[in-house]
């Protein structure tokens, strides 16, 4: 183990209390950006106890230790906002000088927001040890007047006020609704959308974008973490295995389809660079029309209901509009493939579904199948396990019905000044 360098240090362990039985085992680090300055990282204590006690369950010592982490919302209209993007490099360094000094066998990574999330994914990249990343969460909306509410309508409120068409009373009752729980704020902003790379990227579990931080479901998911990890140790796997060239493709064609942050394109190519991947600014162009738009009935406020149809990543591929899923089709050319899923090639998948009572055949372009992600199955592998989950919330229009025949992404190059 890459541990055994340091386990012969066994008096500065001693006096840590650790036992002899404990230092036998595989050292996992637990990397906490959990503070009380982040509201999509006050709970974060709860979700590393979580996977603590994952690690532990499976046969592993966790250690934990902390990393930074800066709220863009804070940051924003004044000097501080120089410093977000900044704070994502000295999060993977931090991440890295404890790894490679304290010579840890494998680390969760318990994140949740906007710069914080490429940042301990670069450093996974960089490191390339048995790792996995476990977001808090998404913040659930609130409610005014019977409607749902979040973060992104503050901004109305200036010129509803000044149009005379919001009190001085409802405009503070709005602002009480606005965030009434803790997690990443509600919407596609660039922590949720995050959370979904890492899933599409297969660096997180499914379900990791979009399970909201006040269920029961994310701790749980945090603990499933610690135990994968446990799985990724015996079993070799580290996050450039993962890390393919077809798993940033993945994440690109998933951001396209469900309308997430353009701020991913600028995450995705940095921890491209990490893992030593040629995926640059023309790649995310030639990519920009491939997958249909999902389409989302709200954009805002109400991303915890995207989670029941199992994950960012699934949700564009079995969308919540499809009633149930029939079976599953590898085509090339029009042709079904015999052959299995999950072979590392490209080829369109369809999805034969129920929709309205009748039975569709879907084509999704541009999906590689035999991805790998860290819970051990590729990407067929998780769509064959929902071949019989039905999912009734229609918050995406889902692509048997998308709101765009193609994504309309387009990139500004140039100097500025």
């Amino acid at each position: 183990m890459r541990s055994d360098v340091v386990k012969g240090r066994r008096p500065f362990f001693l006096a840590m209390g650790r036992t002899r039985e404990e230092m036998a085992r595989p050292l996992v680090a637990v990397v906490n950006s959990q503070n009380e300055l982040v509201p999509g990282h006050i709970h974060l204590n709860e979700i590393a106890a979580a996977a603590r006690e994952g690690i532990i369950a499976a046969g592993g010592t966790p250690f934990e230790f902390p990393s930074i982490a800066i709220c863009d919302g804070l940051a924003m209209g004044h000097a501080g906002m120089c410093y977000p993007l900044a704070s994502r490099e000295l999060i993977a360094d931090s991440i890295e000088a404890m790894m490679l000094a304290h010579a840890l066998d494998a680390m969760v990574l318990v994140t949740n927001c906007d710069k914080i999330t490429p940042g301990m994914m670069m450093a996974m990249a960089r490191l390339d040890v048995p790792a996995i990343l476990v977001s808090g969460g998404p913040m659930l909306a609130g409610c005014f007047q019977d409607r749902a509410v979040d973060v992104s309508n503050l901004a109305d409120l200036a010129g509803m006020a000044q149009r005379g068409e919001i009190s001085a009373e409802d405009r503070e009752d709005f602002i009480e609704e606005a965030a009434p729980t803790c997690g990443a704020c509600a919407g596609l902003f660039t922590a949720n959308s995050m959370n979904c790379m890492a899933e599409a990227l297969g660096l997180a579990l499914p379900g990791n974008g979009t399970i909201p931080a006040v269920y029961g479901k994310r701790r749980e998911l945090a603990r499933y973490a610690g135990m994968r990890v446990m799985d990724l140790v015996n079993e070799g796997i580290t996050p450039r295995s993962v890390l393919t060239r077809e798993a940033f493709e993945n994440a690109i064609t998933v951001d396209m389809a469900i309308g997430g942050s353009s701020n991913t394109i600028l995450h995705l190519m940095a921890i491209a660079a990490a893992s030593a991947i040629n995926f640059g600014i023309s790649t995310t162009w030639t990519w920009r029309t491939k997958p249909p738009s999902a389409g989302l009935d709200d954009r805002h406020g109400r991303w915890y209901d995207r989670h029941p149809g199992g994950g960012a990543l699934l949700l564009h591929l079995i969308a919540p509009a499809i009633e149930d899923v029939v079976r599953l089709e590898a085509q090339i050319d029009g042709v079904v493939a015999q052959e299995a899923l999950g072979v590392d090639r490209r080829r369109e998948l369809v999805v034969v579904a129920v929709f309205e009572g009748r039975q569709v055949a879907q084509p999704y372009l541009g999906v590689a199948l035999g991805t790998v992600q860290v819970n051990a199955l590729t990407l067929a592998g998780q769509l064959e396990r929902l071949t019989h989950r039905r999912c009734g919330r229609r918050v995406y229009r889902g692509a048997v019905t998308p709101q765009a025949a193609a994504t309309e992404t387009q990139l500004l190059t140039g100097h500025a000044g």
